[in-house]
């Protein structure tokens, strides 16, 4: 097993530019709700899942298309407790993930 302490760089210009688009607000969260957005140039089929700290499915956002443009996605983490967990955003062959802290 090799652990790389890094990120992994972008493969492609579409997947960098959705990476720096992506944003997960607020984050802490302490309100119950946090905001997922990002801005993406075509429309494409996606998927938003919510994961605990040891990569467990803990709820689908969303599953379906999306249009080109921005795009924002609220995610309810008030039944969640105290602690670090994990967006992933699923398209084609890119897969983003972003932390999440629940305070």
């Amino acid at each position: 097993t090799i652990a790389c302490q890094y990120p992994l760089l972008a493969t492609d210009i579409n997947e960098y530019k959705l990476s720096k688009s992506l944003n997960l607000y607020p984050n802490p969260t302490q309100n119950g709700q946090s905001v997922l957005s990002f801005d993406i140039e075509n429309s494409v089929n996606i998927k938003v899942e919510l994961l605990n700290n040891l990569g467990q499915t803990i709820t689908q956002v969303y599953q379906g298309q999306v249009n080109s443009g921005i795009n924002k996605f609220d995610i309810n983490t008030s039944s969640l407790s105290s602690g670090i967990y994990f967006v992933n955003v699923l398209l084609e062959n890119t897969k983003i993930t972003r932390k999440l802290i629940v305070e």
